[in-house]
């Protein structure tokens, strides 16, 4: 959680005061009326078990072991939603790119909000801060706008790797032809 520390540091500095307050856990902040916690997809995700909320967001949730994934997201997150899912008030949000293997849980989900239409996808072209020479740089630096990697972390797209694949070489004298 060392990441969101400094940065809720730096907006409660500009917010109005007493806005934003840390709690004695690093994990815990509270922002107005609200509490926002932050856990992993590890054990400390157990301990948000039996919780409400209205809003949980999933950051680099292609990055997460496949079965933790399965099992947090079922188990701990959505239980948490049920509460306030029904009243038109629970949300998840997942932020992240697709995971290297297309049949990880995220990608399957990543799938279906697509075909939902319901997954808003932005690539490296909308990031306004990157300049077109930036973006070539990035592009140059991971082998092409067509290379598998460039296309799954700046393209947001669901991508096989074909990279690790063992195939055959292909010899005419495997072809078998039969009448």
């Amino acid at each position: 959680f060392g990441i969101y520390t400094p940065i809720l540091k730096t907006i409660a500095f500009d917010a109005p005061k007493g806005f934003i307050r840390p709690t004695k856990s690093d994990a815990k902040w509270h922002v107005s009326d609200s509490e926002l916690v932050f856990a992993g997809f590890d054990t400390i995700a157990e301990s948000l078990r039996g919780g409400g909320t209205i809003l949980i967001i999933v950051d680099e949730a292609g990055f997460v072991n496949p079965d933790e994934f399965e099992y947090v997201t079922k188990s701990i997150l959505y239980p948490m939603l049920q509460k306030t899912i029904g009243k038109g008030q629970g949300r998840q949000i997942y932020i992240s790119t697709p995971a290297k293997t297309p049949d990880h849980p995220f990608n399957i989900l990543f799938e279906l909000e697509k075909d939902e239409n319901r997954l808003q996808i932005y690539t490296i072209y909308d990031n306004p801060v990157l300049t077109k020479e930036d973006i070539q740089e990035i592009i140059k630096e991971q082998g092409g706008d067509t290379s598998i990697g460039f296309r799954r972390e700046y393209l947001c797209e669901n991508v096989r790797d074909t990279g690790g694949l063992i195939i055959p070489k292909f010899e005419q004298k495997h072809i078998t032809v039969t009448s």
